[in-house]
């Protein structure tokens, strides 16, 4: 699958999905200080799922209407990368197809999709 991590996702998880074969655009390597609807409309134009942890994004989806590909945002208390990993493995696993046109939220406890 094809991700554009934003700025705040670490660099382990991104690494991570590297080795997983999964081609990973990051926004720190190449796009530092992106806007972040600029963000957003890299990942619809490059066919990138976003990986974030900016609640921006819902407001941009949600309110403004701005059109995506697919955003996964992490709701996380405590910003471990084993659980990073470990939702992850999940989603890839069990929910690829519906990540590409989803708003996916994700928590330790719930993962939520939104058309």
């Amino acid at each position: 699958m094809k991700f554009l991590a934003d700025e705040n996702i670490s660099k382990s998880v991104v690494l991570w999905l590297r080795e997983k074969g999964h081609d990973v655009l990051w926004i720190i390597e190449g796009h530092r200080q992106l806007l972040d609807e600029k963000v957003l409309e890299l990942a619809l134009k490059e066919k990138r799922i976003l990986l974030t942890n900016d609640n921006d994004f819902g407001e941009f989806i949600f309110r403004q209407r701005l059109k995506h590909g697919g955003v996964i945002l992490f709701r996380f208390r405590c910003e471990k990368k084993e659980i990073y990993l470990s939702v992850l493995e999940i989603l890839l696993k069990d929910f690829s197809r519906k990540l590409e046109q989803s708003f996916t939220v994700v928590s330790e406890n719930q993962i939520r999709f939104r058309g």
